[in-house]
């Protein structure tokens, strides 16, 4: 609107903030110059810029988002055209909203429960060497969609850049600054992360999958310099990317601006190794419907007895007689995380018994004797550990 106007435009959002839940990156943008005499080509007297014509944006941009599945942000946008109907007093606009709206929650309520939307995949690119000119040392996390792998992305890249001339893939294992030469690249695959403010309440899938900033690949390590070996000499490098801007944006990548790595020694990896396997069958106890097909696909790699030599083993290593190698801090949280562990297990195996017919019995039956075996071992070896405070 126009800032000469002599009266105020009822409903109108008088900030930036009040876009924020439709663009978390609003404040980062160019503004509109207060002084209207700036404006020599006349672009901000379009229509564009009215009431009318904010409407009119409001009003196509939810029949894009509809088309696309983003069903939180229509409601967020038609939040921002409520506010101007009613202002208006325009109830035959109200009553065409609140029917969209009802189709709209109605869709994404089944979306959510068929498990029907399918997210994007995110890359790290790395540029490296002189003839990248501008780009040497620069880092960008792209967007892609969920059906592009990492394989037919870096080829995508390499074909784009291709005129430059033969493009150097380096692995995630080395530095790029010492062995990237003069025009190499590197791309690893990296999974939202959400820590601090960031970390606010993300219930949905949709809340995990909007206003992302921060991204994190993990890089395997052990002790004896290969990338791979026993629990016992296990380490991991956790490396934290934080992005100028948050995704979903206008543009495909963003410039990571700053970069964290955390070391992990090999019981805290095997404490992250727990944390993980009990956050995914806790998230399988929190849905709602539950998916019966994912929680036995967490059930099963959780208590079989062919796959659940994970937790024992690591209850081997890092408990019992073993734990006074370790930081007595460590062991007592790996002690908790093993008890929740178990723990999440007896429930999710109590709800799956719920859900399923007779012709998975047998499934049960066996889910439920690997659970006794698992429940036994970790038991034998949490007492067989000294001075822990959880047993006392």
């Amino acid at each position: 609107p126009s800032p000469s106007s002599s009266s105020p435009l009822l409903g109108i959002p008088r900030s930036l903030a009040e876009f924020e839940s439709v663009c978390p990156n609003i404040r980062l943008e160019p503004s509109i110059p207060d002084d209207q005499g700036s404006d020599s080509e006349g672009l901000y007297a379009s229509k564009v810029f009215s009431e009318a014509g904010l409407m009119e944006t409001l009003e196509h941009a939810i029949k894009f988002l509809k088309m696309s599945e983003r069903y939180e942000t229509c409601i967020d946008v038609y939040n921002l055209l409520l506010e101007i109907y009613q202002s208006h007093r325009d109830y035959q606009k109200l009553a065409v909203c609140f029917r969209d709206l009802k189709s709209v929650c109605d869709a994404l309520v089944a979306s959510d429960q068929a498990y029907s939307r399918i997210y994007c995949n995110y890359y790290r690119v790395g540029f490296y060497g002189s003839k990248w000119a501008e780009l040497d040392r620069q880092e960008f996390i792209y967007k892609e969609s969920n059906y592009v792998r990492l394989s037919e992305f870096s080829q995508r890249l390499i074909a784009q850049y291709q005129h430059l001339g033969e493009i150097k893939m380096l692995s995630n294992s080395v530095d790029p600054l010492k062995e990237g030469g003069e025009l190499s690249m590197q791309i690893v695959s990296v999974e939202p992360y959400f820590y601090g403010d960031d970390g606010y309440p993300r219930k949905t899938e949709w809340d995990r999958n909007f206003n992302i900033r921060n991204f994190i690949y993990e890089t395997p390590f052990t002790t004896t310099g290969k990338a791979h070996g026993d629990m016992s000499e296990q380490c991991k490098r956790k490396t934290i990317l934080k992005c100028e801007l948050a995704f979903p944006y206008a543009k495909k990548r963003i410039r990571i601006e700053a970069k964290e790595e955390i070391v992990l020694s090999p019981i805290e990896t095997a404490n992250e190794v727990l944390e993980t396997r009990a956050k995914a069958l806790r998230r399988e106890l929190d849905l709602n419907p539950p998916n019966i097909k994912t929680l036995q696909i967490n059930l099963q790699g959780a208590v079989l007895a062919q796959v659940n030599a994970g937790p024992i083993e690591i209850a081997r290593l890092f408990l019992g007689e073993n734990s006074v190698k370790y930081d007595s801090k460590h062991v007592e949280v790996l002690a908790v995380n093993i008890l929740e562990f178990v723990n999440v297990c007896d429930f999710a195996l109590k709800l799956n018994k719920q859900l399923i017919g007779p012709e998975l019995l047998d499934f049960q039956n066996a889910c439920e004797d690997g659970y006794v075996k698992l429940k036994a071992e970790i038991e034998r070896f949490l007492t067989a550990t000294p001075s822990l405070s959880i047993l006392q």
